[in-house]
């Protein structure tokens, strides 16, 4: 006589972070609680969706990092040509018919504004600053 040892179907799914699960995950795991033959044609169709999706969703994200990358690049070009573009000051000089003009780019620091020895102190309060470290 023999006898009948009970067996338990263990059927679980380890499903780690619910907030972060994806949509094609939810469906991937909705298609697997099917019963037998409609989960094979579900699963082999969605392999199909699957793959357009993931596509699109590529082209989509570098459609919209080239839209950034384009307007970036524009916002660094205005800004660029506003720190280009020359300041020019004419005023009237001692001599009749001649004007004083000065050019200037802001980009570029004028060495004869303020005290003569300020861009010295500076590089030497920096270099001071350095060798502390």
């Amino acid at each position: 006589m023999s006898k009948k040892t009970p067996s338990v179907d263990l059927n679980f799914e380890i499903v780690f972070d619910k907030e972060k699960e994806t949509s094609v995950q939810k469906i991937k795991r909705w298609i697997k609680k099917q019963k037998s033959p409609l989960d094979i044609v579900l699963l082999y169709f969605f392999s199909y969706f699957e793959k357009w999706y993931f596509d699109y969703k590529v082209k989509r994200t570098m459609s919209e990092i080239d839209a950034q990358v384009k307007y970036i690049g524009s916002t660094w070009d205005e800004e660029d040509k506003k720190n280009q573009e020359p300041i020019i000051e004419s005023k009237p000089s001692e001599v009749e018919g001649l004007d004083d003009i000065r050019i200037s780019n802001p980009a570029i620091p004028d060495p004869w504004d303020g005290d003569w020895n300020d861009y010295y102190a500076a590089s030497n309060k920096i270099n001071k600053e350095s060798d502390h470290e």
